[in-house]
């Protein structure tokens, strides 16, 4: 019966269904078949349902694999182009924000409202798969610009999963009256919950403009892309910085560059925060800019298998009308970064959130460390292919400092193209190739001086002095793991929504081991931090800049600063040159709210706490180091501010 049925199925298949019923008409005829023509009708129909729901089922799995392949690529967002938000590059093959300071520099302070969803998904930055932080679906964040006096309102939504809290924290603004909006878990606000969502309000200082950026402050999502631009355009009718006669109709672009895992930041910190690891950080896979970036998929490591979709780098920016201004943040969670290119000329004025400096133009810029940011002008120079669309490269390169293991799977020196665009050959008043023999290979951010900053401020004597030793040791009673160390205190927020933060309990409750100093609200602070890793940490002070009174970097041994008695330990041989390299500024501090400290070394800088007219007293502000996998296991400390009287 088998047999003839499927003799009867290659008639249909060869010579369709007239003959098909035909031959199994003959075969009931003589008795050889035990099936009617209806029945073998009604079971055809059937089988051919079947096929056809089949086929369809096959096309749409293809065809949610292909759109989950697309969901992966590097995608670029499109932001809107409504006040307070950037409007990106029109050329959309660079990797550059376009920024659009001419909407905000001559208008009144207003208000600007933001309307944010956090999710997740799988996207592709470099090429490798991995699920990022989503802020209305778009990895990096949207850019926030606005003006000195306008009001920030956002609304932010946590449509997280798995019980995932979140805060955020706006990096670089003063928050005058808006401690409790300056998103530090566990300081100033529990994490928003799953489902719930928090409204951020707060007014940017008059006196406040430059490069900010805002990032998560609850666990490990910075690492996993929760961050994103924050510019505040100076008025027109504060005095700029930069020369009159370097600007040409200056175009403004953005960059957030930062060093990158494939692994989710919770197994990379796991990896950390074990013996195993020797207190030697994770090193990177790759770096990112502006949530693009390239990866050569052959170098991805065979132990950790990862789908990568392998492609070139995209340019970094385009050069227009004349000299660019780039606002360049350092999102990494870990690595310095130093910016050369031999086909431009950079040269930086203004260092975090808007502190100038006095900059010589320069081939290489940096190192540029974590949390910090740099403003600085590059032109491109003039050569013989002038009307050639793509000038020399621009390299991005990592400091090595804290790679103690290797990993094989990192390019640390990447380039990207940069292209060439002018309206017309005439108008671009790039740099003749002849005029070049001045420029410096390199301009040290480190070692930078003020230009213009009013020196009164950092002559004035300070009311109280404090000394803080930082180190993440090995200790046998916390299983060797490495742990964040400030004077022998070590803290970790909780996440956990129950727990109030630090300004809203008394602080004969809070929790112990927490280093939290009392300072009087305007008082002047002096602050030595010594070093004693062999690795650096980038500190920020929440709410607060500061000067830069010195630096100390020791070659061998120890370079820890007493400022009571204004020595500097040194265990290397005494009086041999060269072991110890200090620098001092004496009278042109520079002004930061993120720095440096060097390996075994020191720093001393100088701030005024915030004011009792600015809302200060019973504000609790944090200081930490801005590697997040130091701060991820306790170094993190913060000041509490009180009345003056006190």
């Amino acid at each position: 019966m088998e047999d003839i049925e499927r003799e009867v199925e290659k008639a249909l298949d060869r010579d369709g269904d007239e003959e098909g019923q035909r031959l199994l008409q003959e075969y009931e005829n003589f008795g050889l078949a035990d099936i009617t023509t209806s029945e073998f009708a009604r079971r055809r129909r059937q089988h051919q349902k079947l096929f056809f729901v089949l086929c369809t089922a096959l096309l749409a799995l293809t065809a949610l694999s292909f759109l989950s392949y697309r969901s992966v690529v590097p995608q670029r967002w499109k932001p809107s182009t409504s006040i307070g938000d950037s409007e990106e590059s029109q050329d959309n093959e660079v990797l550059a924000i376009r920024l659009r300071p001419e909407l905000h520099k001559d208008r009144a302070p207003q208000t600007i409202e933001h309307d944010w969803t956090v999710t997740s998904g799988i996207r592709a930055p470099d090429g490798i798969q991995k699920e990022v932080y989503l802020i209305n679906s778009a990895f990096p964040g949207p850019t926030v610009e606005a003006r000195s006096g306008d009001r920030l309102l956002f609304r932010v939504r946590n449509n997280l999963t798995d019980d995932e809290g979140l805060s955020i924290h706006w990096h670089g603004l003063f928050m005058r009256n808006a401690n409790d909006m300056d998103g530090t878990l566990g300081f100033t606000q529990v994490a928003i919950p799953q489902g719930g969502s928090m409204t951020y309000e707060f007014d940017i200082a008059n006196d406040q403009c430059g490069t900010f950026w805002y990032h998560a402050h609850s666990q490990l999502q910075r690492a996993d892309g929760l961050y994103g631009g924050l510019v505040v355009h100076c008025p027109a009718d504060v005095e700029s910085h930069i020369a009159k006669d370097v600007i040409v109709d200056e175009d403004e672009q953005l960059l957030l560059i930062g060093d990158w895992y494939h692994r989710p930041a919770g197994e990379v910190l796991e990896w950390y925060h074990h013996w195993r690891s020797f207190g030697n950080e994770p090193v990177p896979d790759s770096l990112v800019v502006n949530g693009g970036g390239s990866y050569n998929c052959s170098k991805a490591a065979p132990s950790r298998p990862v789908v990568c979709n392998e492609t070139e780098a995209a340019p970094m920016l385009s050069f227009r009308q004349g000299p660019t201004r780039l606002r360049v943040v350092n999102v990494g969670s870990l690595t310095g970064l130093t910016l050369r290119t031999l086909g431009a000329v950079m040269r930086p004025f203004e260092l975090d959130g808007g502190n100038p400096i006095e900059g010589t133009e320069a081939h290489s810029i940096g190192i540029l460390y974590p949390g910090e940011r740099v403003d600085l002008l590059i032109q491109p120079i003039r050569s013989r292919n002038l009307t050639t669309s793509i000038t020399s490269p621009l390299e991005l390169i990592m400091d090595p400092e804290n790679f103690q293991y290797g990993n094989p799977a990192l390019t640390p020196n990447q380039t990207f193209p940069m292209l060439y665009q002018p309206s017309s050959t005439s108008a671009f008043p790039s740099i003749p190739s002849s005029a070049t023999s001045s420029i410096q290979p390199h301009f040290d951010l480190q070692t930078a001086l003020s230009r213009s900053l009013p020196l009164s401020d950092s002559s004035t004597s300070p009311n109280r002095t404090f000394v803080i030793y930082a180190s993440t040791p090995l200790l046998a009673h916390l299983e060797n793991r490495p742990t964040g160390m400030l004077n022998h205190s070590s803290y970790t927020p909780s996440s956990s929504p129950s727990d109030l933060p630090l300004i809203s309990t008394p602080r004969s409750s809070w929790p112990e081991g927490i280093l939290v100093p009392q300072i009087k609200a305007g008082s002047w602070i002096s602050l030595t931090i010594n070093n004693l890793d062999d690795g650096g940490h980038p500190f920020h002070l929440h709410g607060h800049d500061f000067w830069v009174m010195r630096t100390w970097k020791s070659k061998v041994g120890f370079g820890s600063y007493n400022p009571f008695t204004g020595e500097t330990q040194n265990s290397g041989k005494d009086g041999e040159e060269g072991l110890v390299e200090g620098l001092q500024w004496e009278e042109r501090p520079r002004k930061k709210d993120t720095l440096f400290v060097p390996r075994k070394g020191h720093v001393m800088i100088k701030f005024q706490a915030q004011r009792e007219e600015w809302g200060a007293v019973g504000s609790v502000w944090a200081m930490h180091c801005h590697v997040l996998w130091h701060a991820a296991v306790g170094m993190e400390m913060g000041w509490e501010v009180v009345e003056p009287g006190l």
